[in-house]
């Protein structure tokens, strides 16, 4: 009634919200096409740059996105954060969204400040449907953050890995659509690194099996980022006994030294638990001089697991003694 009267469809708050964003985040799918059809600003934007698209993206709301976009949304509008539709449906996961904004000409390789992409989220968040609708549509496999990560990267982070089938899926997908392997960062980190970077993830078995599928495919083994340090070398600092199984059964290199002069031995933390020794006795065989870079809080501990079974070299933090 108060339209047909000549109410102003466009009048806002201080805050630049209109009629439009409140029945948007409201989920009034029923006013917001009555506000649209008497000519309320699609594209308006609140103080903080949002549209009602955005916040009908946040909401999910699938038939309100419709309804919006049925009015010739600017789907690359972006907020004074720099939030493109697109990227925040990404958060989202809703594939249904990210499909619609795509088939009405949303940027597919848009980015945050930081570089981060679209795929870079879907693959960090393993989104397996996500990440196939995205290559579909053109998005840059290679593409880099700020810090020189690529989706692969992210899908790698053994901190994001879930479920081996899904995340084995998206490796294998991104694989297939051309990922460089090998690609470093700025840190001069590989996927391989990055898999074995951190022990996050509860079931070994699917930490090994993101190993395997890298190994498998060609990751090199003995890579050494910024800091001369192997896959090995972070395997081992996180006590991850079945990876680090893995990697020697692939070729990794014990006798390997990063810029500090350790091996991967040497990054072992002793208080990850007895399990460990048997993963150091097992280096140790491989190794072509059994060479201990430790330090006076853990000299003891490596000295009673192995002590009794090889000659060493053992190297204070201060200085280089001939004797235990």
């Amino acid at each position: 009634m108060l339209l047909d009267k000549g109410a102003n469809v466009n009048v806002k708050k201080n805050d630049e919200i209109s009629a439009l964003h409140i029945a948007t985040q409201n989920r009034h799918g029923n006013i917001v096409k009555l506000l649209l059809k008497y000519g309320a600003d699609v594209d308006g934007q609140t103080i903080k740059g949002e549209t009602a698209l955005h916040f009908a993206i946040q909401r999910q709301n699938v038939k309100v996105v419709e309804t919006i976009l049925e009015y010739n949304a600017n789907v690359n509008l972006g907020t004074k954060n720099g939030d493109m539709p697109l990227w925040l449906s990404s958060l989202t996961g809703n594939v249904e969204i990210c499909t619609m904004l795509l088939d009405k000409g949303a940027n597919v390789n848009v980015k945050k400040n930081d570089g981060i992409s679209v795929l870079h989220i879907a693959a960090k968040n393993h989104q397996g449907n996500m990440v196939k609708l995205l290559l579909k549509y053109g998005a840059r496999i290679n593409s880099r953050d700020k810090d020189g990560k690529t989706a692969l990267h992210y899908a790698c982070h053994s901190k994001y890995v879930c479920v081996p089938d899904t995340h084995g899926y998206i490796i294998k997908l991104l694989l297939k659509h051309g990922a460089r392997l090998n690609s470093r960062d700025k840190d001069g980190k590989t996927a391989l690194h990055y898999a074995c970077h951190s022990n996050y993830v509860r079931d070994p078995d699917i930490h090994r099996y993101i190993i395997k599928l890298l190994l498998k495919d060609g990751a090199r083994v003995n890579s050494q980022d910024n800091d001369g340090r192997t896959a090995l070398h972070y395997a081992c600092y996180n006590g991850c006994n079945e990876v680090v199984e893995e990697l020697l059964e692939h070729g990794s290199d014990i006798n390997i030294m990063s810029k500090n002069g350790c091996t991967a031995l040497a990054e072992m933390d002793p208080y990850l638990g007895e399990s460990i020794g048997k993963l150091i006795v097992c280096l140790i065989a491989k190794m072509k001089t059994a060479y201990l870079y430790v330090s006076e809080n853990n000299i003891q501990w490596y000295g009673e697991m192995v002590l009794n079974n090889f000659d060493l070299d053992i190297e204070d933090e201060r200085e280089t003694q001939d004797h235990y």
